[in-house]
């Protein structure tokens, strides 16, 4: 503002965000984990999820299905849960916490732990990823059924981060599969039969889930969609203009670590949002034209300054 007024004008106008745009960041994954819960759920849940701060696989999951549940989810390492989480659980007040992950994942010392704050705390896990991404399906739609079901690939988080919200709003858990496999495996088969899918959603191109993958499912009767983009930012736009092409609200997290989006995703399917994944420094041109068709009323950024830059906020486009 002093150069401008007293020397010259900026070389070109500065953008305009295409809304309200606030961030919210604390001092480490945990603290942002809280505060995204606080922010999202002012009025408690009775369903929390609870998934390992440390990688990402059974959290990819089970955001998604937390979003679906009205709740957070709140990350925990892998032997202890922080103290600004134990905090944000109680004032949550939970019925019943899910833990995501096995004893290898979350230890049972954080089970005990979290039986102080609810009555009923239920640790969901199979022998892999792709197994425990599985077991929360049933966990969540066991008894009601699911319509569709989202697939993405284990082996890395931007396409499930983004799926998470799309798939919560139809009610419809996000199951992990291995991008390399020729075709479907008979695990997930079962699955989709079993909550009584006839639609099944892909999120990724063929080298995220196979082409055999899609044709194997197609085979088998399946109705099948596939978003796919020329990268993670463009595949998460896609999947994001198609569920929630007028969405009040519209969330940010960066494209190249997992932590933030995780709870924020979560978050955003809870408030019927689209979680979009940007670069550190600009927003990729795909968000940017989505955000702007969509016009949310705010934009929300998920991490602090070491994921998101200002120039982000700023809605600079790469």
């Amino acid at each position: 503002i002093y150069y401008t007024q007293n020397f010259g004008r900026y070389t070109t106008t500065p953008p305009t965000p295409p809304g309200d745009v606030t961030r919210i960041a604390g001092s480490d994954r945990y603290s942002t984990s809280a505060q995204i819960s606080a922010r999202a759920f002012p009025g408690g849940a009775s369903t929390v999820y609870v998934a390992s701060g440390a990688n990402f696989p059974d959290a990819l999951a089970a955001a998604a299905l937390a979003g679906a549940a009205d709740g957070p989810l709140l990350l925990v390492t892998p032997g202890s849960v922080p103290s600004v989480i134990l905090n944000e659980l109680r004032r949550l007040g939970p019925d019943r916490i899910v833990v995501a992950g096995g004893p290898g994942v979350i230890s049972n010392s954080v089970l005990s732990t979290l039986r102080t704050v609810a009555p009923v705390v239920s640790r969901v896990f199979g022998d892999n990823r792709y197994a425990t991404s599985r077991a929360l399906a049933l966990d969540a739609y066991g008894e009601s059924g699911a319509s569709a079901v989202y697939l993405a690939t284990g082996s890395g988080f931007a396409d499930a981060l983004a799926a998470g919200p799309a798939a919560a709003s139809v009610n419809a858990p996000v199951v992990l599969v291995n991008a390399a496999a020729g075709a479907i495996d008979d695990e997930t088969v079962a699955l989709i039969r079993q909550l009584g899918a006839t639609r099944v959603v892909i999120a990724g191109g063929t080298g995220a889930v196979s082409a055999g993958i899609e044709s194997s499912l197609r085979l088998l009767g399946y109705t099948v969609q596939r978003y796919a983009g020329s990268d993670r930012y463009s595949t998460a736009s896609m999947i994001a203009s198609a569920h929630f092409p007028d969405a009040a609200n519209g969330f940010v997290a960066t494209g190249t670590g997992f932590a933030d989006a995780l709870s924020g995703g979560a978050a955003a399917g809870a408030l019927g949002a689209p979680l979009f994944t940007s670069k550190n420094s600009c927003v990729p041109s795909p968000a940017h034209t989505a955000l702007r068709n969509q016009n949310p009323d705010a934009v929300v950024l998920l991490g602090g300054f070491g994921a998101l830059l200002p120039t982000v906020a700023g809605f600079y486009r790469c």
